[in-house]
C-alpha cells in the first residue's frame, strides 16, 4: 500500500495524532520498527533502505516519530514528498514506544517478535556520527539479524546507531 497517497489526501494526518489501540505491531510476525525524524539526513538516507526490505522479505516495517522530535507537519510531508517510503510513520504523541524502547538516535532500529526486542541498534555500518560516513558497507546489521533469526543462528543482539539525538526531555 501505497502511504504517501493517504498522507496527501490529509488522511494519514488523523493517524499521526494517536495510534494507541490500532495495532501497529503484529505480535506474531517479525517487524521492523524504526524511530524516525523526518529532518534527520540519516533517517532520509535509509528510506530506500527500508523500503528495500520491506520488499525483499516482506518484512512489517513501522515508523515511530518521537514526541520529542518537534517536526512540523510540513517536514512531515517534505519527508514524504522527497523520500517516498512505502511504510506507515506514526507519531508518537503520548510517548508509548519511545517509553517502553528507550531509543536514544534516530534512526535506531529494533527487530521485534511477541514483544520482545530480538535486535536492537544501527541498520548497517555505513555511519559512524551525523557527519561521517564509510564509501562501503561492511556489515549489515538489519539483514544479519533476520538471516539469523530465522534460521536460530547467533547473531549481534545490539549494535551502536548513529544519527539525530532524541532529546531526552519531554
Amino acid at each position: 500500500m501505497n502511504y504517501s497517497k493517504f498522507f496527501f489526501a490529509g488522511c494519514l494526518l488523523v493517524a499521526l495524532c494517536s495510534f494507541k489501540n490500532k495495532g501497529i505491531i503484529n505480535r506474531d510476525k517479525l517487524t521492523l520498527l524504526v524511530f524516525i525524524s523526518p529532518t534527520c539526513p540519516i533517517c532520509q538516507y535509509y528510506c530506500y533502505d527500508l523500503n528495500k526490505i520491506k520488499d525483499s522479505t516482506g518484512l512489517s516495517v513501522v515508523g515511530i516519530i518521537p514526541k520529542s522530535s518537534f517536526v512540523k507537519k510540513s517536514e512531515i510531508s517534505a519527508f514524504y514528498k522527497n523520500y517516498k517510503p512505502e511504510f506507515p510513520i506514526f507519531m508518537d504523541k503520548m510517548n508509548r514506544y519511545v517509553k517502553k524502547y528507550d531509543p536514544d538516535i534516530t534512526p535506531e532500529f529494533y527487530l521485534l517478535r511477541n514483544d520482545s526486542v530480538l535486535y536492537r541498534g544501527a541498520f548497517n555500518d555505513k555511519f559512524l556520527d551525523i557527519a561521517k560516513k564509510k564509501s562501503v558497507v561492511q556489515n549489515q546489521y538489519v539483514y544479519k539479524a533476520i538471516y539469523s533469526i530465522e534460521r536460530q543462528l547467533p547473531y549481534e543482539h545490539r549494535t551502536q546507531p548513529a544519527g539525530c539525538i532524541i532529546p531526552k526531555k519531554q
